[in-house]
């Protein structure tokens, strides 16, 4: 799909909805097959994402266009994070974002996750690996020293 095609999709998926940013996390993302059944909450998928050579010019994004919202004012920030599944790239982004953020001392409600209902049955959101643990803070530790 074409970033013109990819932006028409968008407007008439969230046609009476306002994003702030928007995030192409396409480029993102893990290669091992057994982690396909975990979501971007898992550590390792967290941490590849973060790892990619695309993860720093999301963040720098993230943070110069949000710096310039709130310089205007604006309360709430909308971000949405889209990637080819919305599983692992998208989701790994979003939380890591919602994290640096609050370490930051903003309010965050949290990632909504709009293909949660297209993951596949048995999709594991709830183990040890998933779950928010100390080796996550690490990471958006690192991220939030780098990036923000």
């Amino acid at each position: 799909m074409s970033p013109v095609d990819l932006d028409k999709a968008l407007a008439r998926r969230f046609r009476n909805d306002h994003f702030h940013i928007l995030l192409r996390c396409f480029t993102v993302g893990h290669s091992e097959k057994y982690l396909n059944r975990h979501c971007g909450q898992h550590t390792m998928i967290m941490r590849a994402c973060i790892q990619a050579p695309a993860f720093q010019q999301i963040a720098t994004t993230c943070r110069r266009r949000a710096e310039l919202l709130f310089k205007r004012g604006i309360p709430v920030i909308k971000a949405l994070c889209i990637c080819s599944q919305g599983m692992h790239g998208s989701v790994a982004v979003a939380n890591t974002l919602q994290h640096v953020y609050q370490q930051q001392g903003y309010n965050s409600i949290g990632p909504c996750n709009l293909s949660r209902n297209e993951w596949m049955r048995g999709m594991c959101d709830v183990c040890m690996h998933c779950k928010p643990k100390k080796e996550k803070d690490a990471l958006i530790s690192s991220v939030t020293k780098a990036y923000f």
